[in-house]
């Protein structure tokens, strides 16, 4: 991977022979020297930090044995391995590095950044992207969440600091339960898998409503990156407690196609009102009576009007256009009873009414865009309505 040779990179031979004052005597340590040292290193290490002990116990070796007379490699130790020229060679040969610092580095250097991706997982204008300007201290970057994965993923591959290892060590937990598994990348699983004991979780997800960047498209590429300490007990949830039947029903039609071979959950709820599909030359109009119609509906209930990304800004317009007041979702949930909710943000939603805006280009806008499709036409608890003006998608109709 990218980061196994960006911590590969930083195990590195001398660029040129070293001279080394030690009483009379001058030690010397050659670019093949430390060619062969970083090389038993990483044949006898478990991490990248655990090897930097091997490393400075070759490199005074090596230079004890340069001495024209007997000297013995602890001797040299004690008296050099504070010297700035060693402390300077050992951080060139084999540096102890945290995750923060191996990502600041990484991606404060074009060179480095190329030569992590000397295998060609990634194109050159993909792996420059992540270039960034290096802050003063690796201390002072401030990482994103989705950095998260990468530096666990680093720490792994670093291991423990000499005399760190309490601090650095992780807390592992007797069972753990991860839910919304199906849009994990496999480098979240590997981190959760990191803090497992022993192996025993609870996985949860809807492969149909695997919408993101890493969306998984079988249980079996989840399952590939969590600790195999366990059988594998599969169970198939086949009942819906939250949607209507009549909802579910127009959901279902979507399924087979964002999900081929799923069972359709079958509603404990068979009342309901039936979907409402509302098609019309003008958006405008149609849109907001249906809107309206929904809040009378549901009475004090809320309504969600759920549209591809590209139309948040129109949409709104249209409201604010009929002198109506309409919310945006945020992470506490809906703010309003009428509330505007990009489809990629309406994943977890649970409202009284959906209304669901431009199936097609929902299809053809979003990356997973069937999937995205069907989580939108789950979101309600009582009733489901769609307004569009381009055709309607081939499995809606009927």
């Amino acid at each position: 991977t990218v980061l196994a040779q960006a911590v590969s990179d930083r195990e590195r031979p001398l660029r040129a022979d070293v001279a080394i004052g030690f009483g009379i005597h001058r030690l010397k340590l050659t670019i093949a020297d430390s060619r062969n040292i970083i090389r038993d290193a990483r044949r006898r290490s478990k991490g990248h930090n655990a090897g930097r002990k091997i490393v400075e116990e070759l490199v005074f070796a090596k230079l004890a044995a340069s001495a024209r007379r007997p000297v013995e490699a602890s001797a040299v130790r004690d008296q050099l391995r504070w010297e700035m020229p060693v402390r300077e060679l050992l951080e060139w040969m084999w540096p102890v590095l945290t995750p923060a610092h191996l990502l600041h580095d990484l991606f404060g250097s074009r060179a480095l950044l190329r030569s992590a991706n000397r295998k060609g997982h990634f194109t050159d204008e993909e792996i420059l992207r992540l270039h960034q300007p290096r802050a003063g201290h690796a201390g002072d970057v401030v990482w994103h969440f989705n950095d998260v994965p990468l530096l666990d993923e680093a720490r792994a591959l670093l291991g423990y600091r000499p005399g760190k290892r309490d601090e650095d060590a992780l807390r592992t937990y007797g069972h753990i339960c991860i839910d919304e598994a199906q849009d994990l990348a496999p480098m979240e699983l590997r981190m959760i898998g990191r803090r497992s004991l022993n192996g025993s979780m609870t996985v949860v997800g809807d492969i149909a409503q695997a919408t993101g960047a890493w969306a998984n498209d079988g249980w079996d590429n989840v399952l590939a990156q969590l600790p195999q300490k366990r059988d594998v007990q599969r169970r198939e949830l086949s009942i819906g407690y939250r949607i209507p039947g009549p909802a579910m029903s127009l959901a279902n039609r979507v399924l087979p196609h964002a999900a081929p071979g799923l069972r359709p959950p079958q509603p404990v709820r068979d009342d309901g009102d039936p979907p409402r599909i509302e098609r019309s030359e003008s958006l405008n109009e149609a849109l907001v009576d249906t809107v309206l119609a929904e809040l009378e509906a549901v009475d004090e209930g809320n309504v969600a009007v759920i549209v591809p990304d590209s139309m948040v800004d129109e949409v709104r317009l249209v409201f604010e256009a009929r002198e109506l007041s309409i919310g945006g979702a945020n992470r506490h949930g809906l703010d309003q009873r009428i509330t505007l909710v990009p489809v990629r943000l309406v994943k977890g939603l649970e409202v009284d009414s959906a209304v669901v805006v431009e199936p097609a280009r929902i299809i053809d806008e979003e990356t997973q865009g069937i999937r995205s499709l069907y989580v939108a036409l789950t979101r309600a608890t009582k009733r489901v309505a769609v307004v569009h003006t381009r055709p309607l998608p081939g499995m809606l109709r009927g």
